[in-house]
């Protein structure tokens, strides 16, 4: 859980072996998640994210990024304030 706000936000996700909750209670100007090569995450942009940029849109504030076989991955939610979400496979 990420309970902290800043202007700018950097999560560098390691590759995931199992499922992964990832949920971020305080807000951003602008946060960037980078997922790791052969991993995935879905985002779940709570009402108070205002833009996603990168991600397959899944359905209404929903998007998936990266590639995984398995059901390893992350699964963040952004339930506080964002300008700008960014979601980016490293």
């Amino acid at each position: 859980m990420i309970a902290a706000g800043a202007y700018t936000m950097v999560v560098d996700l390691p590759p995931a072996h199992s499922e992964v909750p990832v949920e971020v209670t305080g807000g951003a100007n602008q946060m960037t998640f980078l997922i790791a090569r052969g991993s995935r995450a879905t985002l779940l942009a709570g009402p108070g994210v205002s833009r996603v940029q990168g991600g397959s849109p899944e359905g209404p504030r929903r998007y998936l990024v990266g590639s995984g076989s398995s059901a390893a991955g992350y699964q963040i939610r952004v339930t506080s304030g964002a300008a700008l979400v960014v979601l980016s496979s490293s």
